[in-house]
């Protein structure tokens, strides 16, 4: 201190106080750096890793919940193309089962059908002649005349009523001619007869069965007048469910 001015000199007492003081504050500052702001520096780092580290989690967390959200999406996508293929399905088993219903049905019914027509067949081979009747016709001719019709007429009337019933038709004509024309005019007899039924009378054509038989099976003599006479003729018989036998004759029709 020697070489320091006088006045320094004479303020060495406070220049020491003042570096004393300076001598303590600067220690008091370092000591509190090193107890209370070092901590807290190794603190905020801690915590700046933990928020670092925490970052790096949340980011992963978002990343799977990014790719769950993915997956829970292309879930419920396969999940909703599952309930339309199952509804496609459900409605192919129920358009499945009303078809089998329908087949059942139909079965059903054809199996009903059948035994109505084997019980038909049975019914229909126990028919047993009721009437027959011979309506004649004029030399060539197959038109009905007004007897003709009047005997159709009681025939129509006799079966009024009846559910069940067979027509036999059979046409005829005499030996004059030549036998495919004779062929020809039995079977537009027959054709006649059946016309006159099913129009007027309303007699189903299922029941009436009919043929020409040409100038076969005569009745009478066709070497005279009065047997061709009865030959042109077309036989009526009548078949029903009947045990009795209703066998009349009746001539009609003159040339």
């Amino acid at each position: 201190m020697k070489n320091l001015p006088v006045g320094v000199v004479k303020n060495f007492p406070y220049l020491s106080v003042g570096l004393m003081i300076l001598a303590t504050t600067g220690c008091a500052t370092k000591k509190f750096v090193r107890t209370t702001v070092a901590p807290l520096e190794a603190r905020v780092a801690q915590v700046e890793k933990q928020n670092s580290e925490q970052s790096a989690s949340i980011d992963g967390l978002e990343n799977d919940v990014s790719r769950t959200k993915e997956r829970a999406l292309d879930a419920e996508s396969r999940a909703n193309s599952a309930s339309q293929e199952a509804q496609a399905a459900g409605n192919k088993a129920g358009q499945a089962s009303s078809t089998a219903e329908n087949a059942r049905l139909l079965a059903a019914r054809s199996i009903n059908r059948v035994g109505d027509l084997e019980r038909f067949i049975e019914d229909r081979d126990k028919l047993q002649p009721v009437t027959s009747q011979n309506v004649l016709f004029p030399f060539g001719s197959s038109m009905l005349n007004q007897e003709a019709k009047a005997l159709l007429d009681e025939i129509a009337g006799q079966l009024q009523g009846k559910d069940r019933f067979v027509l036999e038709l059979q046409g005829f004509t005499d030996r004059t001619g030549r036998a495919n024309y004779n062929l020809s005019l039995s079977q537009q007899r027959a054709q006649a007869v059946a016309r006159y039924l099913a129009v007027t009378h309303k007699i189903p054509l299922r029941n009436i069965h009919l043929i020409g038989a040409g100038s076969e099976s005569p009745v009478a003599d066709n070497r005279n007048r009065s047997g061709r006479r009865l030959n042109r003729r077309v036989e009526v018989r009548v078949f029903a469910p009947s045990s009795e036998q209703q066998v009349a004759t009746a001539v009609s029709a003159p040339e």
